[in-house]
């Protein structure tokens, strides 16, 4: 099975060079997604020198991962955005969405862009009787607005209560922003990947950005990344939560509909070419309590034949439902942000896109005062303001209190205390041991490790961090601190008894007992010679290994070869080799 995402199949993609020298330009675009890459095309024809950035690779956060929807049926978002703020705007939300959708037909006409674009029914729907009042109350929104429905649901969908629109889309994500930067360099925008942008100053009627250890002044700077750079004391960091959603693909028989489910599972459907994609069982990042190690068998339930990709997306929940599109912190800065997307940000990206670009080139915008980042700007629901304190009651105090019964085991994922610190364990794929300092280098929050994903992340603010200790995703800009690490010449094996020489000896009961109920918990040092294990650190537990052989128990022995000359093993990984 792939773990790419799908969009990432057989696709080739030009490669970007780095920012290597200071620059002085009109605008800078910080984010190479979907919103980055539109609003540079709708700036296209303007005299301006621009430059677009990207952290990692184009395409490769949000966008490259996400399910490729394009619809204004939102789940449960018209119902939302009438009881927090009024249901007009609630119509002009919709409304804006409409011409996001319409935006993005025309582009792709315009343009002739092959990105597997087409337009089929959406509907979204419940199984649970709990849940069917909500389909209902969304529903007479479009009834009263006089929008039309489909109340016709599909057979297969197997929906207890639904409602769907005609005329929503899909697309290729990756084949669709690719075809808009090559459009772009023929008008002269540059585009840099690898390229970081750290702090952003704010200097008379210029911004300077630190970028790549170089700095780069600009008269606008937009902001159009998933986690937005703070600009002294403006920030939207306690505004935002991070969502993850699990996401698979198979050769099963294609639908000719999406559809989403507004239940726990969070369920999503979407044809692909010769196949169907279904996400969903998703959960904020770091969220430990509502992670499923079984989500993979779970996706597997709605797929007639096997997961041939499975991957991870994440969306950038706004804390006030409506995304923050427009003026960073005042008009006469010209700084810009986009983001708060909820799940939406294939078709919310149109909007900002064309929001911002009216913004910079003086244009009349309806929506402007709709997304308006000042406006209700530090304005939670209840949900986000009970999940904010959730997140930080978890990662500031609850995870700091970890089991120290168990700490000297080792475990994939084991976050422990010793000596005075807390301590990360987890194995890569080459089977490497990397022990690091789970607290996070962005605030402070305790990490979690996501089995699934195989990262350390933070509930907090939503930072993640391989194993390794380099960051994955932000808002964290620095890596983890590592204490050490276990390199390829100390891998994980597990062998039988036969196939290592050691010094049988005498033994404490209380050993016996824990290798008898636990099995061997660190592994046995040893060295290779000759394809021969030689134990160097282990002969105690080697010794009660055999005697339960004898008594008929068998446990494998995980032994740990090195020639480094050591011969204790809990030199590996510091804590005291005690049972």
């Amino acid at each position: 099975m792939k773990k790419n995402s799908y969009w990432y199949q057989n696709i080739k993609k030009e490669n970007f060079s780095s920012i290597s020298d200071d620059l002085y330009i009109d605008i800078l675009i910080i984010g190479g997604g979907i919103t980055g890459i539109l609003l540079a095309y709708y700036l296209k024809d303007s005299p301006f020198r621009i430059v677009v950035i990207e952290k990692n690779e184009f395409g490769s956060d949000m966008t490259g991962s996400s399910t490729g929807k394009l619809s204004v049926l939102q789940g449960l978002i018209y119902q939302e955005i009438s009881s927090k703020y009024q249901e007009q705007d609630a119509l002009l939300y919709y409304q804006s969405h409409l011409d996001a959708l319409l935006q993005a037909k025309t582009i792709i006409e315009k343009e002739h862009i092959e990105c597997d674009f087409q337009q089929l029914d959406h509907f979204i729907y419940t199984n649970e009787k709990q849940n069917i009042a909500k389909i209902e109350k969304e529903k007479a929104f479009f009834i009263k607005n006089n929008i039309p429905i489909l109340t016709n649901l599909p057979k297969d969908l197997k929906a207890l209560c639904g409602f769907g629109l005609s005329n929503q889309a899909c697309f290729h994500p990756l084949k669709y922003i690719y075809a808009l930067i090559n459009i772009c360099q023929k008008h002269g925008i540059e585009f840099y990947e690898k390229t970081c942008a750290y702090s952003i100053k704010q200097e008379n009627l210029m911004q300077e950005i630190v970028v790549n250890n170089h700095k780069v002044s600009a008269t606008h700077t937009i902001v159009a990344s998933r986690y937005p750079l703070n600009i002294g004391f403006h920030t939207l960091t306690p505004m935002l939560n991070q969502s993850i959603t699990y996401l698979s693909t198979s050769k099963s028989k294609q639908i000719n509909y999406q559809s989403n489910c507004i239940d726990d599972n969070a369920l999503t459907k979407r044809p692909i070419h010769n196949g169907l994609l279904v996400g969903g069982f998703g959960h904020d990042v770091g969220d430990k309590e509502k992670m499923n190690q079984d989500i993979q068998k779970q996706l597997q339930m709605f797929h007639k034949e096997d997961i041939d990709v499975f991957w991870s997306g994440q969306d950038c929940m706004s804390g006030r439902i409506l995304p923050y599109i427009g003026y960073y912190f005042h008009q006469e800065s010209y700084c810009y942000v986009a983001t708060g997307f909820n799940k939406w940000g294939m078709t919310s990206s149109h909007l900002a896109a064309k929001l911002i670009s009216d913004l910079i080139l003086h244009k009349k915008n309806r929506y402007l005062s709709l997304y308006n980042p000042l406006h209700h700007r530090h304005s939670l629901t209840k949900q986000s303001l009970k999940r904010l304190i959730r997140h930080s009651y978890l990662g500031y105090i609850n995870y700091r209190f970890v089991t120290t019964k168990q700490d000297h085991q080792l475990i994939d994922g084991k976050v422990g205390w010793y000596n005075g610190k807390y301590f990360g364990l987890a194995f890569d794929e080459q089977k490497c041991l990397y022990k690091i300092n789970p607290i996070c280098s962005h605030l402070k929050g305790m990490l979690t490790f996501n089995c699934i994903d195989r990262t350390w992340d933070c509930i907090c603010h939503g930072s993640r961090f391989h194993i390794d200790g380099s960051v994955y995703k932000g808002p964290s800009q620095e890596n983890l601190e590592v204490y050490s690490k276990e390199g390829e010449d100390m891998k994980i094996t597990y062998i039988t008894l036969d196939q290592i020489d050691f010094q049988e000896v005498d033994y404490r009961t209380s050993l016996y007992e824990s290798v008898k109920r636990k099995g061997i918990t660190i592994p046995i040092k040893a060295s290779i010679i000759h394809n021969r294990y030689y134990c160097k650190d282990g002969n105690k537990r080697l010794s009660i290994i055999k005697r339960l052989k004898k008594e008929g128990i068998d446990k494998k022995i995980a032994v740990i070869a090195t020639n480094d000359g050591s011969t204790r093993s809990s030199e590996c990984w510091n804590p005291r080799n005690t049972h």
